[in-house]
């Protein structure tokens, strides 16, 4: 007797980590209790697959400019680099239900003693090699760039 099954996986199902082009990237859980880096009344989201794609599509141009900006500032120092940002999400809806979604970008890939599927990363310096992007996705736009400043 053959039985085989058929599964059909939407791209609409929710994820907790996957792989952006060469890119590992983390959605964590929205901490209620501190409101960092939201700062107004917000409330925890899911994001799906086809929301990654739709945050992907907004910020492309943005990323890109900043990671050439980055590479063409290494490539000064004789240094070379190859772009590789981990990145970690942060989703919420906003007083208006509006779905939000906070990216900390970080190059070099993984490292160290943190836990990037569970700890929040933050710093303070590391310029475009560090930045922060936030989407709003019903209005389709970003609505904040943050590049961290230089040591």
């Amino acid at each position: 007797m053959l039985c085989m099954i058929f599964v059909s996986c939407k791209s609409t199902f929710k994820l907790n980590s996957g792989i952006i082009g060469s890119s590992q990237y983390y959605i964590l859980p929205f901490n209620q209790v501190d409101d960092y880096p939201f700062y107004q009344k917000v409330r925890s989201a899911e994001l799906t697959k086809l929301e990654i794609q739709q945050v992907e599509d907004i910020i492309q141009s943005r990323v890109k400019k900043t990671t050439e900006q980055f590479t063409a500032e290494m490539n000064k120092r004789n240094e070379i680099y190859e772009p590789n940002y981990l990145r970690q999400y942060l989703v919420v809806y906003d007083e208006n239900g509006e779905k939000l979604v906070w990216i900390n970008f970080m190059c070099g890939g993984e490292g160290g003693t943190f836990d990037y599927s569970k700890e929040l990363i933050t710093t303070a310096d590391g310029g475009k090699c560090n930045f922060q992007i936030k989407v709003n996705l019903a209005q389709n736009k970003i609505i904040n760039y943050h590049e961290n400043g230089l040591a």
